[in-house]
């Protein structure tokens, strides 16, 4: 993965930038939610929203979309060809990013794609951003709090800064010619992992003495099932059986399981569980 760092003064023009090529939709506030809409001017957009009312994948599948036409006295049919806007999804949470990318597995299956929403992902750039779950998210519980794949740029916010994920060279090029850009360092990237584990604090602060979360990956059989964690499977590791679970257990019961996240270790080991 390549790293690139930008000011928070330089997103207006990385979005102008973008509108010079492309439609840009955004988060915007509507009354006291938040919409994605197309927008003509940075100041519209509104990237600390906590949610939006619908998800972005209207862009991929529209709720109506004209497929073919048919000539009822010819008896023919014929398929209809749309041109498909080039459009920039910008400040899309990494939550809403999983689940584009579950909506890809779907349409584009080899054995069946939908060469309709193709066309919508091909035309389509998505920019995501960093963001703090609150108090009605799940993300965590279906392990969908980070983007992986499936994004052309993503901004994660350190102090005054961003720390830019590049998944495109088109978005690449874009990002070079629109911002002073510098190379990541370490320090840069420990911000992030510090970042993400203030955000796992703080939704572990919200929920009180027991926290249900997606971070754990597997835990001793007998742990598991004295504190009834959800088991996927069992397997052997060194001799013990071990319990692969589902993303769900309880933080105040957690003992020995094993966490994934750096977030996770850092905050049992403030806590003294190993």
């Amino acid at each position: 993965m390549l790293y690139r760092v930008i000011d928070r003064a330089d997103v207006p023009s990385l979005v102008a930038a973008f509108m010079e090529r492309y439609e840009v939709v955004a988060p915007v506030r509507r009354g006291e939610k938040y919409v994605f809409e197309a927008v003509s001017d940075f100041d519209e957009i509104a990237l600390d929203y906590p949610t939006t009312i619908a998800s972005p994948k209207k862009y991929f599948l529209p709720a109506t979309e004209t497929l073919f036409a048919f000539d009822a006295r010819e008896n023919a049919v014929t398929d209809y060809v749309d041109e498909v806007r080039p459009r920039v999804l910008f400040g899309v949470h990494a939550c809403d990013i999983n689940g584009i990318m579950n909506l890809n597995s779907v349409f584009n299956d080899p054995r069946y794609p939908d060469p309709y929403y193709r066309a919508h992902e091909d035309a389509t750039l998505i920019v995501g951003v960093s963001c703090t779950p609150g108090d009605t998210c799940f993300c965590h519980l279906m392990d969908s709090e980070e983007a992986r794949p499936g994004y052309d740029l993503f901004l994660n916010a350190i102090g005054e800064a961003f720390l830019v994920s590049i998944g495109s060279v088109t978005a690449a090029n874009i990002l070079e010619g629109a911002c002073d850009v510098r190379e990541a360092t370490d320090a840069d990237r420990a911000g992030v992992r510090d970042g993400g584990r203030r955000q796992f604090l703080a939704a572990a602060g919200k929920a009180g003495d027991v926290l249900m979360f997606s971070t754990f990956a597997k835990a001793d059989l007998e742990l598991a099932e004295r504190t009834k964690m959800q088991v996927s499977r069992v397997r052997m590791e060194s001799g013990e059986r071990v319990a692969t679970l589902r993303p769900t257990c309880f933080l105040g019961e957690a003992g020995g399981a094993a966490p994934i996240t750096l977030g996770g270790q850092a905050l049992l080991a403030d806590m003294g569980i190993d």
